[in-house]
C-alpha cells in the first residue's frame, strides 16, 4: 500500500484552513489502495483555533517534541511526500522545510505544488527544487500519485 504523507503550513492558518485543502486529498483517494498521512489527525481539539499556534504544551499531539517526533515518524514511513507549498502564502514554513530535508535524507519522492510558480527551476531555493517533482497544481500531483498506485 502506498503511504502519502501530506505536508504543508498549519501554523497561523483557522483550522478549517489547515485540514481543508487535506481532507480534499483524502476525498480524492477515497477506496483506494493508499494510506493518506494528515497531521492534523487527532487535533479536533484545534477546530475553534482562527490562527493555530506553533505548539500547545498541555496537549497530546501539539507539543514541540510531538510535532516534531511524530512528524519525523510519519516522514519515515511514508513512500512520497505531497506538499502543498500554496499554503505558505507570505509565511516561512518551518516545519515543512524540515520535512522536505527530512524526506530528502531518506530517498522519500517529493511531490510540491506551487500554483505560482511551477515547473523544474522555478522555486527560489535549490533546498525545495531539487529533490521535488514539482507541479503547477493540485489536481496534477494527484493524477501522478494515482499513477504509481
Amino acid at each position: 500500500m502506498l503511504k502519502v504523507y501530506l505536508a504543508g503550513r498549519i501554523s497561523g492558518l483557522s483550522y478549517d484552513e489547515a485540514i481543508g485543502w487535506r481532507n480534499k486529498v483524502i476525498d480524492e483517494f477515497a477506496g483506494m489502495n493508499i494510506e493518506l498521512i494528515n497531521p492534523m489527525r487527532q487535533k479536533t481539539y484545534l477546530s475553534g483555533e482562527k490562527a493555530i499556534k506553533e505548539i500547545y504544551p498541555n496537549t497530546t499531539c501539539s507539543g514541540s517534541k510531538a510535532i516534531y517526533n511524530r512528524d519525523k515518524f510519519d516522514v519515515q514511513r511514508s513512500d512520497v511526500i505531497l506538499v502543498n507549498w500554496d499554503t505558505a502564502g507570505d509565511n516561512r514554513m518551518i516545519g515543512t522545510c524540515c520535512e522536505i530535508g527530512m524526506a530528502a535524507i531518506l530517498n522519500k519522492m517529493i511531490l510540491l505544488v506551487d500554483s505560482k510558480q511551477g515547473g523544474d527551476g522555478e522555486l527560489v531555493h535549490p533546498f525545495t527544487n531539487e529533490p521535488s517533482i514539482i507541479f503547477k497544481s493540485m489536481k496534477d500531483a494527484i493524477k501522478f500519485i494515482k499513477s504509481l498506485i
